[in-house]
């Protein structure tokens, strides 16, 4: 009996601890990859409205290029209807390489100025 309550209050502890843990994290997440094998024509595709968006539950927001940085950038930002995310792409090209950066936000889009402040910190330090 001494050994059921034993391992009940350390799961419940476990249980408490990852909890906590977690209520601290970004509500956004961000994450940035090389893009091998990748050019213009790839960028300016892959951020472009696709007509079946609508079938996979994407609403594309908005789209185009920038400059961060002094870089250009190809950018794409859409809603997930299924999963109630705003997400967005960025692509671009630094010292003959090109990177995608992809991140994901709730609903609503609350954090688009720290996520635009993130984006370009990366773009400055690759």
């Amino acid at each position: 009996m001494k050994k059921i309550i034993l391992i009940t209050a350390l799961l419940l502890l476990a249980v408490v601890s990852v909890s906590g843990c977690t209520s601290n994290q970004k509500e956004y997440n961000l994450t940035v990859t090389n893009a091998t094998d990748f050019n213009e024509d790839h960028a300016l595709y892959a951020i472009s409205p696709q007509k079946d968006d609508a079938s996979f539950g994407y609403i594309n927001l908005k789209y185009g290029t920038k400059t961060i940085n002094g870089i250009k950038v190809y950018y794409d930002v859409y809603n997930d209807t299924e999963e109630n995310h705003v997400n967005g792409e960025t692509y671009f090209e630094k010292n003959g390489k090109w990177y995608m950066i992809t991140w994901q936000d709730i609903e609503g889009n609350p954090n688009k100025s720290l996520i635009d402040s993130e984006i370009s910190d990366k773009i400055k330090n690759i």
